[in-house]
């Protein structure tokens, strides 16, 4: 065994056992030619950056968290100092926004540009790019510092790291359980780029995600009964979100007809059109069922 690999496997042991209960790692990254490892762990959401090197980055400006091996008086007060380091507050906390930004790169004609303190994106092969800002650039500058993103030297292009796709996998597990059930792989770059800057955008995609989800579990929106067992009509009343997929045919009703309650006795559900419903009165109660 190679000395650089005995020394890439003590370090892997040293950090591991320091890691509290409920931290895992992201993924690890070892130097095939000097001693150097970069270690991404997450615990929960929160996502730790380090370096552990016999020696100084090249790069000083990327400032990733480095604990120089040698400034240690063996591995055991190297351990110590990496297991303050995981107590402390030195994380970057995973948001959804960060998952959304990630979410780009599954698109493979999607790319990312930094020039000149701004962050430019170019898709499907167009050479028109949209300039990116304010608080999107925040969080894409904190992927970069975490080691999730990086930037490519000669064409400014940032791509996501192997770190940053060992994140892109845990994406379900990471994001807030209102994306739950919507397919946010199928989710195009515009409106992913949106959910993240603008929260009036991102509250009308959840309203019309949780519309096309009831329609799809619960397509039949409307009912029909005959009123005071007169059988010569059916008569239509629309069922509100919040009664949908509770009514069976047979249950007891209330609804408003002629600006009164009546209690009738569901003969029929169905999809009634959008115009259709606005011309109904609602079923406002279930009396045989819990609601």
């Amino acid at each position: 065994m190679t000395t650089n690999k005995r020394w890439s496997e003590l370090v892997q042991n040293t950090v591991k056992k320091v890691m509290p209960d409920g931290y895992h790692f992201n993924y690890i990254q070892c130097s095939q030619t000097t001693e150097s490892i970069y270690f991404s762990i997450l615990n929960e959401n929160r996502l730790y950056y380090f370096r552990v090197s016999s020696h100084h980055r090249k790069k000083r400006e990327d400032n990733v968290t480095t604990f120089l091996s040698g400034k240690y008086n063996g591995f055991k007060e190297l351990s110590e100092a990496i297991g303050e380091y995981l107590k402390s507050n030195r994380f970057v906390r995973i948001s959804d926004k960060h998952i959304l930004i990630l979410l780009l790169y599954l698109n493979n004609s999607f790319k990312l540009f930094w020039r000149d303190d701004t962050f430019y994106y170019i898709e499907n092969g167009m050479d028109i790019y949209s300039g990116i800002n304010g608080i999107l650039k925040h969080y894409i500058k904190a992927l970069l510092r975490y080691g999730v993103l990086y930037q490519e030297n000669l064409s400014n292009q940032i791509k996501i790291s192997n770190s940053g796709k060992s994140l892109l996998a845990k994406y379900k597990k990471l994001l807030s359980p209102i994306y739950k059930g919507i397919d946010m792989e199928a989710v195009n770059s515009e409106t992913l780029f949106n959910l993240v800057v603008d929260e009036k955008f991102a509250n009308e995609f959840f309203k019309s995600e949780k519309i096309e989800r009831l329609n799809n579990l619960f397509p039949e929106n409307a009912i029909k009964a005959y009123v005071d067992n007169n059988k010569s009509r059916l008569y239509n009343w629309f069922i509100p979100k919040r009664l949908r997929g509770k009514i069976k045919i047979g249950d007891q009703v209330k609804v408003i007809n002629l600006n009164h309650t009546k209690i009738v006795t569901v003969t029929e559900l169905y999809i009634a059109e959008k115009e259709e419903i606005t011309k109904m009165k609602p079923v406002i109660k279930i009396l045989d069922n819990k609601e």
